[in-house]
């Protein structure tokens, strides 16, 4: 029981310093955490356990809203915005998918 607590708080704390923005090591500066221990738990928590795992699955992101609503661009169309890190990414109903994932992959590997 102890062993699956230990788990689900290194995963929120991992979750906390993706959505943060932050470096891995201003992040665990600022919330007082040894970043040894920081990367080590990344680590152990991104193995994949199933040796059956499709690669070419997709990964889950937090989506977090924020207060500020962006519900047309400046061409009058609706569209979204996606921030990784420091970037923002503009996204409209005329989105390529493929591009899409590419660009976020890209910045994802940034932001980790």
């Amino acid at each position: 029981m102890r062993k699956q607590a230990n788990l689900e708080c290194w995963e929120e704390i991992l979750s906390e310093q993706i959505s943060s923005g932050l470096t891995q090591i201003k992040w665990c500066e600022q919330n007082s955490i040894n970043i040894h221990k920081f990367r080590y738990w990344k680590r152990r928590l991104s193995l994949n356990p199933s040796a059956e795992a499709d690669p070419n699955e997709g990964k889950w992101a937090l989506i977090a809203p924020k207060a500020k609503s962006i519900p047309n661009n400046s061409h009058g169309e609706s569209c979204i915005q996606i921030q990784i890190g420091q970037a923002t990414v503009t996204v409209t109903e005329q989105v390529n998918f493929d591009t899409l994932s590419d660009v976020i992959s890209l910045l994802m590997k940034y932001v980790q």
